[in-house]
């Protein structure tokens, strides 16, 4: 008499089974499952899927997916590579995903993305890419993005947009709209960058928006509004002011006694930000004479807001 078939229903009827000797998990016939692989009682391995080498399926699901050297923990891979990685914490790999080089995804939805030796982490990535990088603290990574070279994406969007460079985007901020953020720049503190923008060389957006501009090696703060395909660069310091255009931006430097960089922007009024100081020209003057006379330091001070007041007279854009 011929040994009765094992069948299984998985939740589309009974197909062909069998339990691991190694768990004690169910796994289709369809589906390769190597003898030290362990997959617990309470997991299935489902479709074309392959398990192989050290790996562990624990309280999870694999259906058409291969998972090598690697642990799914409380999770679930459908039609996804899981490789040397750890996939835990009621997460979900799809759509033809790669989690590869010792990632791990934590409580989170990687979908038609590619995770290589990067952590994802109560967070989403949908058609992007991560590498050597983290997405963590519910953050989202969509639209063909990528997070790459040491850079952090923390409760924040990037969305169609590339940060790279050991970049940090945190603090509720978005990266969106075909926007790159390299070069060891931040974006932090709600902001956003939007538009076709660029941020490098260590820049910092804080608190503030960037959009269809470029900032480079400075910085922008303090509720700040950069647009206008503006240039925000050489150092320079946008702090509680308005830029939609570059003629409405100037840096002079080196000036005084730290030869620093004075910026000046002229909307809603001239500003003057240096160091730790921002202020109206009124206020700059105190300071200027307070800190140091009449020498030549505050002489120099004083000639650059002479400058500057002739320059935006000029650009016609000074109020």
């Amino acid at each position: 008499m011929a040994e009765e078939k094992l069948t299984h229903d998985f939740g589309y009827g009974k197909v062909p089974a069998h339990q691991h000797p190694n768990g004690g998990g169910w796994v289709a016939d369809t589906a390769k499952v190597d003898a030290n692989s362990r997959v617990t009682d309470n997991s299935v391995v489902t479709g074309n899927s392959w398990v192989v080498g050290n790996s562990r399926v624990d309280n999870s699901a694999v259906d058409n997916s291969r998972v090598d050297n690697s642990a799914v923990d409380n999770s679930r891979v459908d039609n996804s590579a899981v490789d040397n990685s750890r996939v835990t914490g009621y997460s979900v790999v799809t759509d033809n995903s790669v989690v590869v080089g010792n990632s791990r995804v934590d409580n989170s939805a990687v979908s038609n993305s590619r995770v290589d030796n990067s952590a994802v982490d109560n967070s989403r990535v949908d058609n992007s890419a991560v590498d050597n990088s983290q997405v963590t603290g519910n953050s989202v990574v969509t639209g063909n993005s990528r997070v790459t070279d040491n850079s952090w994406v923390d409760n924040s969007v990037v969305d169609n947009s590339q940060v790279t460079g050991n970049s940090r985007v945190t603090g509720n901020s978005q990266v969106t709209g075909y926007s790159w953020l390299t070069g060891n720049s931040r974006v932090t503190g709600n902001s956003r960058v939007t538009g076709n923008s660029v941020v490098v060389g260590n820049s910092r957006v804080d608190n503030s928006a960037v959009s269809n501009s470029r900032v480079d090696n400075s910085q922008v703060t303090g509720n700040s509004v950069v647009t206008g395909n503006s240039q925000v660069t050489g150092n320079s310091w946008v702090d509680n002011s308005v830029v939609e255009h570059t003629n409405e931006v100037l840096a002079i430097a080196p000036i005084g006694s730290r030869n620093a960089t004075l910026t000046i922007t002229s909307k809603p009024h001239l500003q003057f930000t240096t160091g730790c100081f921002t202020g109206t020209k009124e206020e700059f003057i105190a300071a200027i004479t307070k800190t140091h006379g009449d020498n030549d330091y505050a002489k120099a001070y004083l000639l650059a807001i002479e400058f500057a007041e002739k320059y935006f007279a000029l650009q016609k854009v000074a109020k």
